[in-house]
């Protein structure tokens, strides 16, 4: 599948107006990422090679995708990604693999065009966004074993269903590196910082994560603990969507 698009955009800083929800507590909403504002035209262009397994389907074999794009104007900048995914199911056990690395080329990139690592989505165990790069690479393994009982849905009144909550056990690894190789990619790095969240950094060097816990609803939701392999850390809980942990 081949995707190309063309357009005229226009970024601006956003300050957050709302720091908790409707009910008290002790977690609160996390201030927005810093950004450049400015106008600019964008071009972008993908080819997915089966895509059914490069996005978020569930489609075992083999898939590729690479994006480039580019932004001029006010603000200018090329970036490039290339993701490679894999997914195989024995059984009642499933294996995926991902790994996905991306370059930004330009004199002075925008803040929000750097790639930025961390939290429950990419390196677990790791604080949110903790890592930053205009070159970044990353690697995700992960295995489950589905139980076999509470597969079907449940019938709770008229006609409404309960769906199968269908549990298991999966467990994650993930790697990831970036960098910031440009002073213009360092100057853009400390623009994403803000009150309240620490300037991110790069990885210096290579970074591990391991995680484990419970699936649900076939490896939709999972809830476990993480944390990094690469220095001592204590475990984290992780809550979120998808198989990675």
């Amino acid at each position: 599948m081949a995707t190309v698009q063309f357009g005229v955009r226009s970024d601006h800083d956003e300050q957050a107006r709302l720091s908790k929800g409707l009910f008290a507590g002790k977690t609160r909403f996390l201030p927005n990422r810093g950004a450049a504002d400015g106008r600019y035209a964008l071009g972008s262009a993908d080819l997915e090679l089966h895509p059914n397994v490069t996005g978020d389907f569930v489609q075992p074999g083999v898939g590729a995708r690479l994006h480039y794009e580019l932004g001029s104007g006010d603000l200018e900048w090329q970036r490039i990604e290339l993701g490679l995914s894999a997914r195989q199911y024995v059984g009642a056990f499933s294996f995926a693999a991902h790994a996905d690395g991306g370059v930004v080329l330009g004199d002075n990139p925008p803040p929000q065009q750097l790639f930025e690592l961390g939290g429950d989505l990419s390196l677990p165990g790791y604080n949110y966004k903790q890592f930053v790069g205009d070159r970044a690479a990353l690697l995700r393994l992960f295995g489950s074993y589905r139980f076999n009982i509470w597969q079907r849905p449940t019938h709770f009144w008229r006609n409404y269903f309960i769906p199968g909550v269908s549990p298991g056990i999966g467990v994650g690894v993930q790697g990831a590196w970036t960098e910031l190789s440009s002073a213009g990619a360092i100057f853009a790095a400390e623009r994403l910082g803000s009150p309240g969240i620490p300037v991110s950094e790069p990885t210096h060097g290579a970074r591990a994560t391991v995680g484990g816990g419970i699936t649900f609803f076939s490896d939709i939701l999972h809830v476990g603990v993480a944390r990094p392999v690469d220095h001592a850390a204590p475990w984290k809980l992780v809550v979120g969507f998808g198989t990675m942990f």
